[in-house]
């Protein structure tokens, strides 16, 4: 069997998601945050994405935790999704400044 690659490195704008942050699944708690990432579309119109991020590891949730809103930030990870609501996120393997 091929093993697939989804890693996928990611900079963008740390924002907080509004309501729960903390969940927890049968990987253990984890904290929901975002990445805004800003460009430009075909049509040449600003566009902003907001791509979901889990951090499982507790020291990832602390650095996320001590950094502002705003903050650029560097993402390794891979991309997965929920096994009960099938929501794509990135799982955070390695957070920095950019």
């Amino acid at each position: 069997m091929e093993e697939h690659v989804n890693s996928v490195t990611l900079v963008g704008m740390l924002h907080f998601i509004k309501g729960t942050q903390i969940k927890e699944n049968s990987g253990g708690k984890y904290l929901r945050f975002s990445l805004r990432l800003d460009s430009v579309d075909r049509a040449g119109i600003p566009r902003h994405d907001f791509i979901l991020v889990r951090a499982f590891e507790p020291e990832a949730q602390a650095w996320v935790k001590s950094q502002e809103e705003g903050t650029l930030i560097r993402l390794e990870g891979s991309v997965r999704a929920s096994v009960g609501s099938g929501e794509m996120y990135v799982l955070a393997e390695k957070l920095e400044r950019a």
